[in-house]
C-alpha cells in the first residue's frame, strides 16, 4: 500500500467518477503527510518510456527511492487509474488539461508541496513541463534527480 494512504481511500479511488472527488481524497492524504512534502515529476501519459505502465513503474521507482531515504513524498500513482477512467468517461479529446488545472494546480497553490523532484526524461512530458512552469510561478523548490 502506498505510504500515507488508507485502505478506504484506495477503495474510494476505484469507485469515484468525479474530478472533485479526486481532489477531496488528495487533501486527506496530504494533510497526513509530515512536512516538508515533496512530489516526483515526470512522464506518465506523454513522453518517457513509451507507455503509461512503463512510465508509472519508473516514476514509482523514484518515489520509493526517495521515501527510503526519508523524504515525505506524495505519490500521485494511485490517482492515475481513476484519472484515466474519467478521461474515457468525459470523452476528453487531446491532452486532459483538466487534470492539471482542477487537480494538481490547487494542490500546488495550497503550499503543502514544498519541493518538485524531476526525474530523467521529464522534458518529454507535457504535464511535467507544465509542473516545472508552475514551480517557477509559485516559487516551489525544484530538484533534478539523476
Amino acid at each position: 500500500m502506498p505510504q500515507h494512504y488508507t485502505t478506504r481511500e484506495l477503495q474510494l479511488l476505484k469507485e469515484i467518477d468525479r474530478s472533485e472527488d479526486l481532489l477531496n481524497i488528495a487533501w486527506g492524504i496530504l494533510n497526513r503527510i509530515p512536512q516538508p512534502i515533496e512530489i516526483v515529476c515526470g512522464p506518465i501519459s506523454t513522453g518517457g518510456k513509451g507507455s503509461i505502465e512503463a512510465n508509472m513503474s519508473y516514476l514509482n521507482e523514484w518515489i520509493s527511492e526517495l521515501q527510503k531515504k526519508g523524504h515525505n513524498v506524495f505519490s500521485q500513482i494511485p490517482f492515475e487509474d481513476p484519472m484515466h477512467k474519467m478521461i474515457k468517461l468525459f470523452k476528453t479529446k487531446g491532452y486532459p488539461n483538466w487534470i492539471l488545472n482542477d487537480f494538481y494546480l490547487p494542490i500546488f497553490k495550497s503550499g503543502l508541496i514544498k519541493k518538485f523532484n524531476f526525474i530523467p526524461g521529464w522534458q518529454s512530458s507535457t504535464g511535467a513541463c507544465w509542473e516545472y512552469g508552475q514551480a517557477q510561478k509559485i516559487g516551489i523548490e525544484v530538484a533534478f534527480l539523476s
